[in-house]
């Protein structure tokens, strides 16, 4: 004698039309589906938050990254401006000896050395 949810099949017992068996259980498959179905939407809204979580964390690493390379960039140009002007000075410097070395070699080429360096 099979007691319910249990039918006798003839040989054994088993679970009746809307049951299933689950060990040594019977379960009602509509119970089990609306708590697949609970957990299910558990699940899916846990999804979404893990998504929506990791859209701001990207969101927020994607700004600091790109604050991060301007700060970089405005430093990079600035280190290259002050190079820049080094180089200019000493450019300049160069061009200056440049032109009294020519000025000087002019005069001697004129004889006027020993006035030059006399004075």
């Amino acid at each position: 004698m099979c007691i319910e949810p249990f039918n006798f099949n003839g040989l054994d017992c088993e679970c009746s039309f809307g049951y299933l068996l689950d060990g040594n259980e019977c379960v009602d498959i509509l119970f089990l589906l609306k708590y697949l179905n609970q957990t299910d939407n558990q699940l899916e809204r846990q999804l979404m938050n893990n998504v929506t979580q990791l859209n701001q964390q990207l969101m927020q690493s994607w700004q600091q990254a790109e604050e991060n390379l301007k700060r970089n960039t405005s430093n990079l140009q600035n280190i290259i401006m002050q190079q820049n002007i080094q180089i200019q000075k000493q450019i300049d410097s160069v061009n200056q000896s440049l032109l009294l070395y020519i000025l000087v070699q002019q005069h001697c080429n004129l004889g006027m050395c020993k006035m030059i360096f006399r004075e």
